[in-house]
């Protein structure tokens, strides 16, 4: 018997344990980024793309503990952790 076009397209990326996200990522990124950021090291939060939509998270250092708190997925999406160091502005000298 065929399966419906609906249901090839349910199951379409779905693998045993892999979790699909069930929301936007801009919706997860909205609900999470402040969580995220309140993490001490935490310097910025926003999407990433490699290989597929991802949760980027900055870093002054990338720890073993904040990684385990920051996790691997997020929603099902899954999460790059980038050791930036501290962010700070430029001044408009620096810029030009």
């Amino acid at each position: 018997m065929p399966v419906g076009r609906a249901a090839h397209h349910a199951n379409v990326g779905q693998k045993e344990g892999v979790t699909v996200p069930d929301k936007a990522i801009e919706t997860v990124l909205e609900q999470h980024s402040p969580r995220l950021m309140l993490l001490p090291g935490v310097v910025g939060v926003g999407q990433g793309a490699a290989p597929a939509p991802s949760i980027k998270v900055f870093v002054v250092e990338k720890t073993p503990g904040l990684v385990a708190r920051i996790g691997a997925t997020i929603n099902g999406y899954a999460v790059e952790i980038a050791e930036t160091g501290a962010f700070r502005a430029a001044s408009y000298a620096e810029v030009i």
